[in-house]
């Protein structure tokens, strides 16, 4: 196997529940690409707090950059890095990471 400092990974997500994006690897960046079906999705913070979510338009992308101070990489493997939902069954979420 090749490892080039990134990884694809693909979460299905609900349009009942929010889908925690967890990283597949340690890493500083992330970056939601989209979706299998081009349809907009909702992003959220804090599934305690509505104020905390909005709408990634259709087509939209996100992307996530904190580098750590103290240590190599701001996300742990398995670490949430996001919550999504989808608003139309069958979405699959295409999200990026990168060390």
């Amino acid at each position: 196997m090749i490892s080039i400092g990134s990884q694809i990974a693909k979460f299905p997500l609900s349009i009942d529940s929010w889908t925690s994006i967890t990283a597949p690897m340690p890493c500083a960046y992330f970056l939601i690409i989209g979706n299998s079906d081009g349809s907009a999705m909702l992003r959220c913070t804090n599934t305690d707090d509505p104020n905390s979510s909005y709408t990634m338009q259709p087509g939209g992308w996100f992307s996530f950059i904190s580098p750590a101070l103290y240590q190599r990489f701001r996300f742990t493997k398995g670490q949430t890095v996001a919550l999504l939902k989808a608003t139309q069954g069958g979405t699959i979420a295409i999200v990026e990471f990168y060390n």
